[in-house]
């Protein structure tokens, strides 16, 4: 029996996690699969406390960390078709807040991603690229939307037409990193979030199943995934940097943790 982590959130405290399992009994003519499970696990015990009730629809992969607590802890926030507002002493639902009306006459709503690493956000807040889709120019567009949760407000403007762009938000959240993967090449990009604008591009040497992420100090863009390697490139320029080779294949996302206080 194999059990893997597809993602999680600690809580405010520290004190618990929420992991999203995927479970698989290996046989000797075949794999039984065992459905996904959302449990809440003591960090100190390292036992699961409870399982979780999946909200919303059905689980599936895809959807393992789009969740994220409230500053105070106080409430769990899961990211569906609309945003479920869970509490987190039994984690029912208690209320939702709808992202999906159109944004005017004519614009479709919001359809935004979720990173799995949410370290450099501020509190309750979530920083993202969103897609829409322009009825009257028949076009889709991309840009930015910072979404708080507690007051279930955001903010959002667009940037042009949409790519399909990996997103992760820097230090110190004036800027962030793109990475842009199609048939035509690999492409880094930097976002300038208070011009609002899209700022310098440069294409790179890439390799499949690419994953972006930034260092702690926001000098360095990490390269990772598929396979054994780490590719470092400095974040101003986008030069390559070095390769870190490891000793056996990637299995899970690369977190980037703050140093200790």
């Amino acid at each position: 029996r194999r059990v893997r982590i597809r993602g999680f959130r600690v809580a405010p405290d520290g004190k618990t996690a929420i992991l999203h399992l995927d479970t698989a009994v290996k046989l000797i003519d075949r794999f039984e699969v065992d459905p996904y499970r959302l449990v809440q696990v003591d960090l100190t015990s390292h036992e699961i406390v409870k399982d979780l009730m999946w909200p919303g629809v059905q689980p599936r992969a895809s959807f393992s960390t789009r969740m994220l607590f409230s500053p105070d802890g106080a409430y769990l926030y899961y990211f569906d078709r609309d945003v479920l507002i869970l509490e987190t002493e039994n984690f029912t639902e208690v209320d939702r807040w709808s992202l999906r009306q159109p944004v005017e006459s004519g614009i479709g709503p919001i359809d935004f991603g979720f990173p799995s690493d949410l370290i450099n956000d501020e509190p309750g807040f979530f920083t993202g690229l969103f897609t829409l889709h322009d009825s009257a120019q028949n076009r889709d567009l991309m840009g930015i939307v910072r979404i708080d949760l507690p007051n279930r407000d955001h903010e959002f403007y667009t940037l042009g037409p949409a790519q399909p762009i990996q997103f992760v938000l820097a230090p110190g959240r004036r800027k962030a990193y793109g990475l842009s993967s199609r048939i035509e090449g690999y492409e880094f990009w930097t976002f300038d979030l208070e011009r609002r604008a899209v700022g310098f591009r440069r294409s790179v040497a890439g390799r499949s199943r690419m994953v972006l992420d930034v260092s702690t100090n926001g000098d360095v863009l990490y390269i990772s995934s598929a396979g054994n390697t780490i590719d470092f490139y400095e974040a101003n320029s986008f030069d390559y940097l070095h390769t870190l080779t490891l000793d056996g294949d990637m299995t899970s996302d690369l977190f980037i943790l703050p140093p200790s206080r």
